[in-house]
């Protein structure tokens, strides 16, 4: 007898996944549509919340969600500066704090934190809350967010500097400012 478990459960997987690929690029087209002004944010967040429920705890699902709730925040509330006392523009922590969709956000963020490994996804989601952070007046959370971070010698903008001498250094200089600015 031949046993196709192996095969059957590595279709179902394959499967999974590729529905959960479709359902995140799909998602995250409904939100670049609310470039400024809530177009349909309840619909990306809904989408997102009924894809959870299909696949529950799945990462990229909850990373686009937290996504979609991040971008709810800005196109529904704004975002604000007020003059601090020095004189310099500061965020509006008080004002940002309200917002229910930052909050829930990063509650997903720091959920997130504890499972994603290191790669594109978790790049994106840490660059994500450190901004949520830095908008709630969480300088503590942002700063350790950051000491957990790879050291800038690390980046893959550095160590491509660091892969050519003469003209083509400087050329991969000016490509890595353009990329990061």
């Amino acid at each position: 007898a031949v046993c196709y478990c192996n095969f059957t459960c590595n279709l179902y997987d394959n499967e999974r996944s590729k529905k959960v690929d479709n359902l995140v690029a799909v998602i995250n087209g409904m939100i670049r549509q609310n470039n400024g002004k809530d177009v349909s944010m309840d619909a990306c967040i809904t989408a997102a919340r009924e894809a959870l429920i299909e696949f529950p705890g799945n990462e990229k699902l909850t990373l686009v969600l937290a996504s979609a709730l991040y971008i709810a925040g800005y196109v529904r509330h704004g975002e604000y500066h007020i003059v601090g006392a020095d004189g310099y523009s500061v965020y509006d922590t008080e004002r940002h704090q309200n917002y229910p969709e930052w909050q829930e956000a990063i509650r997903l963020y720091e959920k997130l934190l504890t499972s994603l490994q290191s790669g594109e996804l978790r790049q994106k989601e840490v660059l994500a809350l450190s901004q949520l952070y830095k908008n709630t007046g969480e300088q503590e959370k942002a700063l350790r967010l950051a000491e957990s971070a790879p050291a800038l010698t690390a980046s893959r903008p550095f160590l491509r500097i660091k892969a050519f001498d003469g003209k083509a250094a400087v050329a991969a200089q000016g490509e890595a400012l353009i990329e990061n600015s």
